[in-house]
């Protein structure tokens, strides 16, 4: 094969498979979904690889924001260093039938961002903290709900909001392949509209937003801060509920705790009713890596994990789903790079900085005095009814740490603390918002963190002794 001959396809489309995993990764879910997940790979030899994207804006942003990270992260996995060219596609179509997938994507309306194709209702996994949600998805994509309009499924970052929403977009289309179904980020919806003012083509934008049967935006809680936005967007979804369209929607809390969002369009949010999905517990955990070690088994023969190991996993990483299958990929990385086998002993070692960031088996109770002593109060002032400034704020970071050291459920956390799970997510999110914005107060809570973890491994360490 000459320097200015194409690679073969399948390997091509594999590679970029591959790279998409890792960027997902390593620039997050909300970018990656925005940015990265709509390239189409176009062709590569040995000097080049081409991605398309689908706007003159897009491949600009890309190859400013992440294009040197791509081109490392290409290297890194083919074992060539090349040049990456960005190229503008308005529909990318891979040069040869060979690279297509063997199962068509669904005919979204023209401007929304892919589906994934792996997102499906049968591949999801299902435990009591996500039952409700997935039955509400199933629900809409079969037409059988039709008083949950908008259906707002809200929880933490990691537990499969955007999953379901891709689920029932597919699922609907399979039903109804006429059905005009449009996916978007909030991101992209700003970005969308704030494009169209530039360009003075707000009616185009308009057309493209409301003239759909089905209306899907992922992390709503971005729209926050944005009004001009915030404006349009009411205006879409009132336009559209009007008419009897189908609207769905994700965000990282419930509507009532997005601030910054008009009162008339929050009411409208809560009116379909919100599902929540909370963090995964043990079982869930160890459900979805079973599930996932599978599919890794089909994309890499000779991958092998035994279920000891993936036992051990889901009970000291605690954490959400993506995080999971980051440290499942490192183990299958580590075992393909030194072709050892996965063991429990090497395992361990493997994930050593997962398992100390993620062990967590520190107690409510055990938080609660750490975030007494730090603030110069007792547990008992924490745990009282009193709402004076000098106990609210450390209860709210009490309840903030709660969630980041353990994988207890905003109710559950309410219990331990006499209090609605309402309070618990509006004290959460009060500590997240002022550690966005007050650097010393987020080094303060970090410092709380890591006492409280310190105090878990001087633990272990004693109990060894």
């Amino acid at each position: 094969m000459t320097a200015r001959e194409r690679m073969d396809d399948p390997p091509l489309t594999a590679l970029w498979r591959r790279a998409s995993e890792v960027m997902r990764n390593e620039v997050g879910e909300r970018p990656f979904k925005t940015w990265i997940w709509p390239i189409v790979p176009v062709s590569a030899n040995e000097e080049t690889i081409v991605l398309a994207c689908t706007t003159d804006f897009e491949a600009e942003r890309v190859a400013s924001r992440f294009g040197e990270k791509i081109a490392n992260v290409l290297a890194r996995l083919s074992g060539m260093e090349r040049a990456v060219d960005f190229v503008v596609l308005p529909k990318p179509q891979l040069l040869h039938a060979a690279e297509a997938t063997t199962e068509a994507a669904p005919a979204l309306v023209e401007g929304s961002i892919p589906l994934d194709p792996k997102s499906t209702f049968a591949a999801f996994v299902i435990g009591p903290s996500n039952a409700a949600a997935f039955n509400a998805a199933q629900n809409v994509a079969a037409g059988t709900a039709t008083r949950a309009n908008p259906l707002f499924i809200f929880g933490p970052t990691g537990t499969g909001k955007t999953h379901l929403l891709q689920a029932a977009a597919a699922r609907m289309l399979e039903r109804d392949p006429k059905l005009r179904v449009l996916y978007l980020t909030s991101e992209a919806f700003v970005r969308g509209f704030v494009t169209s003012l530039k360009d003075r083509k707000t009616l185009a934008f308009k057309d493209l937003v409301r003239n759909v049967d089905v209306l899907f935006c992922d992390d709503v809680q971005f729209l926050e801060g944005k009004a001009a936005s915030v404006e349009e967007f009411f205006f879409t979804f009132d336009d559209l509920i009007a008419r009897g369209k189908q609207i769905v929607l994700s965000a990282d809390r419930s509507p009532s705790l997005i601030e910054q969002l008009p009162e008339r369009l929050r009411s409208r949010l809560i009116n379909g009713g919100g599902v929540e999905i909370t963090l995964a517990d043990l079982d869930l955990r160890f459900a979805i890596l079973q599930a996932k070690a599978k599919r890794l088994t089909q994309e890499a023969p000779g991958f092998s994990v035994g279920d000891d190991v993936l036992r051990m996993m889901a009970a000291r990483i605690q954490a959400n789903v993506r995080v999971l299958d980051g440290a499942l990929r490192r183990l299958a990385m580590q075992s393909s790079n030194t072709d050892e086998a996965i063991t429990f002993e090497c395992a361990q070692i493997w994930l050593a900085d997962f398992l100390k960031a993620h062990n967590k088996r520190v107690t409510l109770s055990e938080i609660g005095q750490g975030v007494a002593q730090h603030f110069g109060v007792t547990p008992r002032d924490l745990l009282s009814s009193c709402r004076r400034r000098e106990y609210v704020r450390p209860r709210q970071v009490a309840f903030f740490v709660s969630r980041q050291l353990t994988n207890r459920s905003f109710p559950e956390i309410g219990r331990h603390y006499g209090k609605d799970h309402t309070t618990v997510m509006h004290g959460c999110d009060q500590v997240r918002r002022r550690c966005a914005t007050d650097p010393t107060f987020k080094a303060e809570v970090e410092t709380i963190q890591r006492s409280i973890r310190d105090w878990e491994d001087q633990g272990d360490k004693n109990n060894k002794n």
